[in-house]
């Protein structure tokens, strides 16, 4: 987002030759041209005067050094929600990382504290989940409230078919948005060969994962096997699925299930 200011190169040499050498150089010219063919950028490199970095909680050290070196004279705005993050190594390696990289910059710190994508019938659901690894932290307030609480169903294995069919096409006549069906990943191809019907004849349908829903909202959300969810990625990730809906949450809650691979 625009260039920061560039030091000032030095004019066209007059005895330029093709072979890019100079027709008379010094020992000094010689070894400022070594250097600079010794840094390995593409043509298109250069430092940013400003940066963005959206899902911040999931930025790993590493690409907070990346991000530190294009951003040597930037400015940044930095947007995430710690209750979301994927980061499973040490919160102070990766707060010590993303220190690095912002420098001595002064900061300016808002906290969000209005919650307005879930009613408070949903995000209640949520917010049990995320108290349970990380008590205290801060969480959004949800301001509004459909009057309609989330739906929990359970199927065992041989219909679970028939459940998850029957409570999508329900919530697709619940609502005139989006729908989104969450599932553990080694789920996710079953469950897009048993909607494949629907899936061709509704664009408002989407079969993810739980990672894969992180930053989407749905107007109604079908969330299968949560507990698989949580054990295969986390409760943070159940977390994030638990609050991508709008207006409707429906669960299927698996019994008498044998574990599965991926």
């Amino acid at each position: 987002m625009g260039r920061p200011p560039q030091p000032k190169r030095r004019g066209q040499d007059p005895y330029h030759v093709r072979d890019g050498v100079r027709e008379v150089t010094t020992y000094a010219d010689r070894q400022r041209a070594a250097r600079a063919a010794a840094v390995d950028r593409p043509e298109d490199y250069r430092d940013y005067a400003h940066l963005v970095v959206d899902e911040a909680q999931d930025v790993s050290p590493m690409q907070w050094r990346m991000l530190g070196r294009r951003g040597r004279l930037a400015s940044w705005t930095i947007v995430g929600d710690p209750a979301q993050t994927a980061w499973t190594g040490d919160p102070a390696e990766l707060a010590r990382a993303r220190d690095r990289a912002l420098g001595s910059r002064r900061r300016h710190e808002f906290t969000l504290s209005t919650n307005y994508r879930n009613p408070a019938e949903i995000f209640a659901e949520a917010a049990a989940v995320i108290r349970e690894v990380s008590p205290d932290l801060p969480l959004p307030k949800a301001v509004r409230s459909t009057g309609v609480p989330p739906v929990a169903l359970t199927a065992p294995e041989p219909a679970l078919r028939t459940a998850v069919h029957d409570a999508t096409t329900r919530l697709l006549a619940e609502v005139e948005g989006t729908v989104g069906v969450i599932t553990p990943a080694p789920r996710r191809a079953e469950v897009t060969t048993w909607l494949a019907e629907l899936l061709t004849t509704t664009p408002r349908l989407q079969v993810v994962t739980g990672l894969e829903s992180k930053g989407m909202e749905y107007d109604a959300v079908l969330l299968l096997a949560p507990d698989e969810i949580r054990s295969e990625a986390g409760a943070r990730t159940l977390y994030v699925a638990l609050s991508r809906a709008t207006q409707r949450l429906t669960q299927i809650h698996v019994i008498n299930n044998p574990p599965r691979s991926a």
